[in-house]
Parts: C-alpha cells; sequence; structure tokens
C-alpha cells in the first residue's frame, strides 16, 4: 500500500481536508517532528498525535502530527488519526469520553471510538 505523505511545515485543514472546511473551531494542522508551539515533545515516543484544547494554551485550536504519512490516505481523505484529533479540537478536550466518542463517529472514524472503554484504548 502507498503512503501519501504531506510536506512538513503548518496547513489549514480547509486545504488538506475540503470536507472539513467547516470546521473552523481547527486553527491548523502541524505536520512535522516538532510541534507548532516550537517544543520537540519527546512524549511522542508512545503517542501519534495530539491536539492543543487546553484553555490557557496560546495554540488551542492546533493539531500536530509527526509523521507526514499519518494525516491522509492514498486517495486523500484524512486518517483516522487526523479525525481523532479533529474531534478532540471540536470537544474541547482531551479525554476520550462519550462526548469524543460521538463526535470522531460523526466525522467517520467509529473504529476510533470503539477502541476506548472508560476513557482509556483497550488495543
Amino acid at each position: 500500500m502507498s503512503v501519501y505523505h504531506v510536506r512538513t511545515g503548518p496547513h489549514r485543514l480547509a486545504t488538506l481536508v475540503p470536507s472539513l472546511a467547516e470546521c473552523t473551531d481547527v486553527w491548523g494542522v502541524y505536520v512535522g517532528a516538532g510541534c507548532v508551539s516550537g517544543e520537540y515533545p519527546l512524549e511522542w515516543r508512545h503517542a501519534d498525535g495530539h491536539a492543543h484544547v487546553a484553555r490557557s494554551d496560546e495554540w488551542r485550536g492546533w493539531i500536530c502530527i509527526p509523521d507526514t504519512g499519518q494525516v491522509l490516505t492514498p486517495k486523500k481523505n484524512p486518517t483516522h488519526l487526523l479525525l481523532h484529533e479533529v474531534a478532540h479540537v471540536i470537544v474541547g478536550s482531551d479525554r476520550h469520553d462519550q462526548a469524543w466518542k460521538d463526535v470522531v463517529s460523526d466525522l467517520g472514524a467509529s473504529r476510533e471510538a470503539a477502541m476506548y472503554v472508560r476513557g482509556r484504548r483497550i488495543n
């Protein structure tokens, strides 16, 4: 299976995924080995990406994904990882609660929602 690589750097969500243009909660998607905040996220050793959702975070609304091949599928659709993080921004929380599950399912990644029970990943 081929992988579609997105160039590194900042992107507007509507440019990457026109079908998500109405999702104005997401300010942008930063793709690359760092973070839009300029800090190198060492915690990424165990995470595929993260969303800035804290009210106190000046980068609130941004999504960071380090792997250029984990943003879009070969058909240029959003990956489940991208939809997972978009749902966090929409809900405004980094929790995997029922509100997040509802949004990620509505976005088309119900498989992501099924991976979490009581807020914890099961596989």
